[in-house]
């Protein structure tokens, strides 16, 4: 079981590191929203020109926020109680949430003895956050999070997409400008992160 091969190697951490308190909370300015996918661990801070402890960064899928869901709580922690005043949404190139394949999914949790009906009568694709690219998925976060009643509207909220293969970023929604822009950017022809223009998607 890994749960072993983590006692041990907590074990192991334990007699290297020693007693030491965390140092008390400092503010942060920003907050970094991004997917889960571990393949990004090693890139979105040195993509960011970040190091930790830089940035409140917080993931999920696809790097997506419903209305008032438990994410978009967490965010505004974040922001109440370190002081942030800027937020980046940072979706990414070869996202599985805008390629997502529903009859894998469905295969992967019944092979699992888990029924369809689990997920309610909706959509498996709106149940799981999925968007027809990782551009679009940025667009709505962004839009997501600025219309939160509860977050401040002082909260300066730009939308990023990190080229996963380069490392590159490109601006999608910038924190000055209405989300619905960059919707109207997807029409235009636009430039790969780092690369040259590319049709739209």
């Amino acid at each position: 079981m890994l749960l072993e091969r983590i006692l041990e190697g907590n074990r192991e951490y334990v007699r290297e590191r020693g007693a030491r308190p965390l140092p008390p909370p400092e503010p942060l300015r920003l907050a970094v929203l991004a997917c889960f996918d571990p393949r990004l661990d090693p890139m979105i801070l040195p993509a960011l020109g970040l190091t930790a402890g830089e940035a409140l960064v917080v993931r999920t899928a696809g790097a997506a926020l419903g209305p008032g869901g438990g994410e978009l709580r967490s965010l505004a922690l974040g922001v109440f109680l370190f002081g942030v005043t800027e937020v980046v949404v940072l979706g990414h190139s070869s996202c599985r949430m805008s390629g997502f394949d529903t009859a894998s999914f469905i295969e992967a949790f019944r092979a699992r003895g888990v029924p369809r009906d689990a997920f309610g009568p909706g959509d498996l694709r709106e149940w799981a956050g999925a968007t027809p690219d990782a551009r679009r998925g940025v667009i709505s976060t962004v839009r997501a999070i600025r219309e939160a009643p509860f977050l401040p509207r002082d909260l300066a909220v730009s939308g990023l997409l990190l080229d996963d293969t380069r490392g590159g970023v490109e601006v999608v929604v910038r924190h000055d400008e209405e989300a619905a822009a960059g919707i109207a950017h997807l029409a235009a022809p636009r430039a790969a992160p780092g690369g040259a223009p590319q049709a739209p998607g």
